[in-house]
């Protein structure tokens, strides 16, 4: 790779493609990854460090290209989280952030409810995302939450009677499960 030195002109073309981009390549890398332990966030800088980094490397299109970056680091984080699924090593995500282009207003409320939870039950945010967002069964995630199988289901329905009570539950779930490989 070449050294050069980032012009001004440089700089904010830098700036343009990230702002351009950045809540798209971190919605890709959170419905690629699906696990709650990868810092997505982490991801998607990581890969437009490498695209500044190679600027001088002629790329006919730079967003295809932080595309493609961002599904390798997301590759490679999967390979690298935390053995533990303790509370502490999972991500802060903010549905109504990382979906607000894609999803239209009735979902969005939905997803509010979701984001206010993690504040107000951070246990029951957790085991919605397991069993909603993530689609993981119920016994592996009692078993990766190291929690009774019977806490599942009050807390995944009780998130989902704060959805009810805002919008059409079905449509967020059936957002989620559409964004999400492996969602249901």
């Amino acid at each position: 790779m070449k050294s050069y030195r980032p012009t001004p002109e440089i700089v904010a073309e830098q700036r343009k493609l990230i702002g351009a981009n950045f809540t798209r390549c971190e919605r890709s890398a959170f419905t690629m990854c699906a696990d709650p332990r990868v810092d997505t966030e982490c991801v998607v800088e990581d890969a437009f460090a490498w695209i500044c980094a190679d600027w001088m490397r002629p790329a006919p299109d730079r967003a295809a290209y932080l595309d493609a970056l961002v599904r390798e680091y997301a590759s490679q984080a999967l390979k690298a989280v935390p053995g533990s699924w303790a509370p502490r090593y999972w991500q802060q995500t903010q549905y109504a952030k990382l979906f607000a282009g894609v999803a239209d207003a009735e979902v969005m409320k939905g997803l509010r409810v979701i984001d206010g939870m993690a504040a107000r039950a951070p246990q029951a945010w957790r085991i919605f995302q397991a069993r909603r967002v993530f689609g993981y069964p119920i016994n592996l995630t009692a078993e990766r939450m190291e929690i009774s199988v019977n806490t599942i289901g009050p807390s995944t329905t009780s998130t989902e009677q704060r959805i009810s009570k805002v919008t059409d539950k079905a449509a967020v779930l059936r957002f989620l499960a559409t964004q999400m490989d492996g969602g249901f």
